[in-house]
């Protein structure tokens, strides 16, 4: 008896393939999370740009080459393959049905409360501010 969760697809590009499962009707989620980078912004075509100024933030995956999608019985697997993935399995039981690899309902909703929260989003570094005014400090600029 097949059951109902979430299935892990591995593919190279898990983005256009999501894009791709989404048309055909099929529930993915792609968790992902928010970063900035300095130093670099991102062009309308995705291209990186040096630039002087803070950077851009950009969405990043949270699990590269993975994908999720919702598991329901009788789930056509080929459309899985054209857009690019390959649905992990477990190995063949005694009935020789390899069973697809699922994630309870409860850890996906568990993930999509964490990425909501911003819980994997890099926290901004504390700046170390140094006071001159410390002895150990003013002895060293004197020893200068």
């Amino acid at each position: 008896m097949e059951s109902t969760g979430w299935a892990v697809i591995h593919c190279l590009a898990p983005e256009p393939a999501a894009e791709t499962l989404d048309r055909l009707g099929y529930t993915t989620y792609l968790p992902r999370y928010r970063r900035r980078l300095i130093g670099v912004r991102i062009d309308a075509r995705g291209r990186r740009i040096r630039t002087r100024g803070l950077g851009s933030i950009v969405d990043r995956v949270l699990f590269p080459s993975y994908l999720l999608i919702l598991w329901r019985p009788g789930l056509r697997e080929r459309p899985i393959h054209l857009a690019g993935g390959r649905l992990l399995r477990y190995l063949p039981d005694a009935d020789g049905q390899a069973r697809p690899k699922l994630l309870s309902v409860e850890l996906v909703d568990e993930i999509r409360r964490r990425v909501a929260d911003g819980e994997f989003e890099p926290k901004p570094k504390p700046r170390r501010w140094v006071n001159i005014a410390a002895p150990e400090l003013r002895e060293l600029m004197a020893a200068e």
